[in-house]
C-alpha cells in the first residue's frame, strides 16, 4: 500500500469527524497572489496558506 493510500485510510477519517483539523496560517485573495509566495519564501508561515478565488 502506498504512503498516500495509507494516509487516506488512516488519517482522512480523523479529519472528516473533526478529531484532526488543518492549521491555517493565512488566507489571501486571488488579487494578492504575489503575497503568499513572498510569505512562504520568507519562511513566515506555519500551517497552510489559503488562496481564495
Amino acid at each position: 500500500m502506498s504512503l498516500t493510500q495509507q494516509f487516506a485510510k488512516q488519517m482522512l477519517p480523523s479529519f472528516a469527524d473533526g478529531r484532526l483539523k488543518p492549521v491555517v496560517n493565512r488566507s489571501f485573495k486571488l488579487e494578492e497572489v504575489a503575497q503568499p509566495h513572498s510569505h512562504i519564501e520568507n519562511h513566515s508561515n506555519f500551517g497552510k496558506i489559503i488562496l481564495t478565488i
